[in-house]
């Protein structure tokens, strides 16, 4: 629930993400900051790719 308040959306939004069920994740720079100041990440440890492993 803490990931979903920080960034805006819903609960529900954050599950589908997690589950999979939302494919194509679509956030604001706002949101992308935002969820990394709760991952405490900075833009260096964001992946170089957000799709499937290949």
């Amino acid at each position: 629930m803490q990931r979903a308040i920080a960034i805006d959306v819903t609960v529900q939004t954050v599950s589908n993400w997690e589950t999979g069920r939302y494919k194509d994740v679509r956030l604001t720079l706002v949101q992308v900051k935002a969820l990394c100041r709760l991952l405490r990440w900075t833009l260096d440890d964001l992946p170089d790719d957000f799709g499937a492993g290949k």
